[in-house]
């Protein structure tokens, strides 16, 4: 059997953000302390930029899965009686 789109886990906690606000700090000590960090200010800033794009692109995936889960609160509650129900004439 295969699969034409990959299982999606949108059920889970968005763990993403962790990744993105470990990155996008990383990005700020990278860009503030070049020298602490003894690499030349062109490629700290290169690597903070770089750093950055990765953290905002987490930080959307995990957007994505905290809207898709507040959306899911939101729906109106659906409810039918048993009468509603549709019967088999053959049982």
């Amino acid at each position: 059997m295969s699969m034409q789109r990959p299982l999606e886990g949108l059920l889970r906690p968005p763990v993403e953000w962790y990744s993105s606000t470990l990155s996008l700090a990383a990005a700020g000590l990278l860009c503030a302390y070049t020298t602490d960090f003894l690499l030349p200010a062109s490629v700290a800033y290169v690597s903070g930029i770089g750093l950055s794009l990765f953290g905002l692109l987490r930080f959307k995936q995990g957007h994505r899965i905290w809207r898709y889960q507040r959306n899911l609160k939101r729906m109106p509650a659906y409810a039918m009686s048993s009468k509603q129900l549709p019967e088999s004439q053959q049982r």
